[in-house]
């Protein structure tokens, strides 16, 4: 189970989160050459949040940089690796934007709200997505045991934009 301290403990380097990211399999490790089926060296970059794969073969060397965060849920990060977990743990703990702010265990960059509002929707956009892919019974909403409510529904037609606003809510 993870906790704050154990956040703390665990993503406090760059180098102990690309670790992670590594074992959990949310980067690469190993990369080949498209050109030279050969395997890739890994190399940190400035402008790269988990660095890039670079082939060690003449010419390729110089013009074939691939990043190791694209196509991951790092790319196009701007922000330090352990300020995004820290970010995806607090999302997780249901933490709000003022008390991420607040626990910050990284000083430097401050996160802004903007920035924390966007990771948080990109959190919560990564589990609509998974539920979605492994939903288990498509169909109809309810079922044996399940009651379904619907709550202050209105039908008709709206004329000159007033009155009459579709809106059904669902409870189940």
């Amino acid at each position: 189970m993870w906790n704050f301290p154990k956040i703390i403990q665990n993503f406090d380097t760059t180098e102990k989160c690309i670790s992670f990211a590594e074992e959990e399999g949310l980067i690469l490790k190993s990369k080949l050459c498209r050109t030279h089926r050969i395997p890739m060296l890994v190399s940190l970059s400035d402008r790269s949040t988990v660095g890039i794969f670079r082939c060690r073969k003449g010419a390729c060397r110089k013009r074939t940089a691939v990043s190791r965060s694209s196509g991951t849920w790092f790319e196009n990060a701007k922000i330090p690796l352990p300020q995004i977990f820290y970010i995806m743990f607090a999302f997780a703990s249901h933490w709000s934007h003022s008390q991420v702010r607040k626990n910050s265990f990284i000083k430097e960059p401050i996160l802004s709200s903007a920035t924390i509002c966007d990771w948080y929707n990109y959190c919560r956009e990564a589990v609509v997505l998974y539920q979605v892919d492994h939903q288990v019974a498509v169909g109809k909403i309810g079922g044996p045991g399940k009651i379904v409510q619907i709550d202050e529904s209105k039908f008709g037609k709206r004329k000159y934009n007033k009155g009459n606003n579709k809106y059904i809510i669902i409870y189940y």
